[in-house]
């Protein structure tokens, strides 16, 4: 089919129905816009969906979801297209338990954060006052930069920083500040310093190149706003959002590629779909958001010789954050009846925590000494994801991307060898889980094993490298040419992780939340 033979004009068409390209959609078609969304998989949700295997469900992207309480930025923005209450938030009352084996700690960690600075303050008494001037000075700078994050075009952000002067300042220094420069200031016994670096840099994050600006907005906003698990898992948030899209008169297209802009001058007039089919059509738009890729953004959407060079440079010389590799497992036992009554373990210490050690790991895909297990149990917290009487539980380590490739023909299609690496690595985790839970025969009660390495992020998504969570979010690259919602087409915005301030359900809603407002404020000029 030619795409002469069939145009359709709308107002608004999103690229991408991740949370981003959801919220966004939404919100504009709540006020009447009409709005179209171009997804290239068969179903919404991007990096938050569910995987059904026999009887369980494993939620593929969510371990919680911050801010989601009454009063909090997803209520506030989710509840302007629909009822809020079709979502069960289930607050967190502990964020994990902590096993130090190193250093023979062991402690549940509090969700509110003067309880959690108790706890720290029995381990580390010496330290206690540190710790509590440490979250006073940077609790200050953190709410800084959440409101700075709602400001919709740079004037905005220009005058909101010369409001606060004293904090922009401070600001200012922390952004060029690692996690590492921020602790050593307050906190001077090194397991406390260790402790507080990786209750939040799990993923390969090491504290001397990982910026303080993440880890903070990662620390508080778990701190100040809590943390929830959405019952039935993230892939039920998004499968919500969609289904309330089209209900506000929406128009999905599911199994459809983007393929180009047509430009002219500084405004993209159109954009050229693609079905699985292979049928085309031109989707006609005022406003544009690409809620998607930025490397396609730039290498694959726009013409070339459309976007200045420096633009693109900047984005197609950026590296994306880690993927992970993760083994889901369905069990028929409960673990509670083996006293596993967590939802969230980090188990630390079992290996040497250094750069050399973690990268060999990843590098070589073998994780036998990797020194932190991420553990989740989802059945212990959301009685939706499995029958009574069995479990689901999720074991996650740092991967890249790169470590993968040889398993990728010249086609960009798996080799048979990937199926065995696989297959190895769902035998060694699960070994690793029993030495973990000490249930010595666990791999006689798994059902059901599922393993996602970054290959299967990078199909599923089309992030760049399987990225969870946007930009590598070092010290000297962070705020460097950001990349902000504004690009040099006039009429087309940019939402979601690969925008500031980065990834996670919390920012990328709000991302896509400021990408439909600043849309409205066009319209209504």
């Amino acid at each position: 089919m030619s795409p002469n033979d069939e145009i359709e004009e709308f107002d608004v068409v999103v690229i991408g129905a991740g949370v981003s390209g959801l919220i966004c959609g939404n919100i504009l078609a709540k006020k009447g816009y009409k709005t179209a969304i171009v997804e290239k998989n068969s179903h919404v949700g991007g990096c938050c969906v569910n995987i059904q295997r026999k009887d369980f469900t494993f939620d593929s992207g969510v371990h919680f979801v911050n801010s989601a309480g009454e009063g909090g930025p997803i209520h506030e923005i989710v509840s302007e297209f629909m009822d809020y209450s079709e979502f069960d938030f289930i607050p967190l009352k502990e964020f994990v338990h902590w096993i130090d084996l190193e250093n023979n700690i062991d402690f549940i960690v509090p969700m509110a954060l003067n309880e959690y600075i108790n706890v720290l303050a029995t381990f580390f008494p010496e330290e206690e006052q540190g710790i509590k001037d440490f979250f006073t000075y940077y609790e200050q700078i953190v709410r800084f930069l959440l409101d700075m994050g709602e400001q919709e075009t740079p004037g905005k952000i220009i005058s909101f920083l010369f409001k606060n002067m004293s904090t922009t300042l401070k600001f200012l220094k922390t952004s060029k500040s690692s996690v590492k420069d921020i602790i050593e200031d307050y906190v001077k016994d090194p397991i406390a310093k260790e402790t507080l670096y990786y209750l939040v840099t799990s993923l390969a994050m090491f504290p001397e190149d990982f910026t303080a600006l993440v880890y903070l907005l990662m620390e508080f906003t778990i701190r100040l706003a809590g943390a929830y698990y959405l019952r039935g898992g993230g892939g039920l948030f998004t499968k919500k959002l969609g289904e309330t899209f089209i209900h506000n008169d929406g128009f999905l297209f599911l199994n459809t590629q983007a393929i180009s802009f047509d430009v002219s001058g500084k405004n993209a007039s159109s954009l050229l779909i693609q079905n699985d089919k292979g049928e085309e059509k031109l989707l006609k738009a005022r406003q544009f958001v690409v809620a998607s890729d930025l490397r396609q953004f730039v290498s694959k959407l726009c013409p070339d010789g459309t976007l200045p060079k420096k633009y693109v440079d900047k984005i197609l010389t950026r590296r994306p954050s880690n993927s992970s590799i993760t083994l889901f497992l369905g069990l028929d036992i409960d673990l509670k009846n083996y006293g596993i009554e967590d939802y969230e373990i980090w188990i630390y210490g079992r290996h040497p925590n250094t750069p050399e050690n973690v990268n060999k790991c990843v590098n070589n895909r073998d994780f036998s000494k990797m020194p932190l297990e991420i553990i989740s149990i989802y059945s212990n917290i959301d009685d939706t994801c499995c029958p009574p009487g069995k479990s689901v539980v999720s074991l996650t380590y740092p991967s890249y991307y790169e470590a993968w490739l040889e398993f990728l023909d010249s086609n960009g299609e798996r080799v048979e060898t990937y199926k065995q690496e696989k297959k190895n690595l769902i035998k060694h985790f699960i070994n690793v889980l029993a030495k973990s839970f000490k249930i010595k025969d666990l791999a006689e009660h798994v059902e059901v094993a599922e393993l996602a390495t970054p290959l299967t992020y990078m199909q599923t998504t089309n992030n760049f490298g399987g990225s969870h969570l946007g930009w590598e979010a070092k010290v000297d690259t962070f705020m460097k040419d950001r990349i902000m919602q504004k690009t040099p087409l006039k009429n087309v915005r940019l939402a979601g992780q690969w925008v500031f301030p980065g990834g996670g359900i919390t920012t990328v809603t709000m991302s896509g939340y400021a990408a439909a407002r600043t849309i409205i404020q066009a319209f209504t000029k």
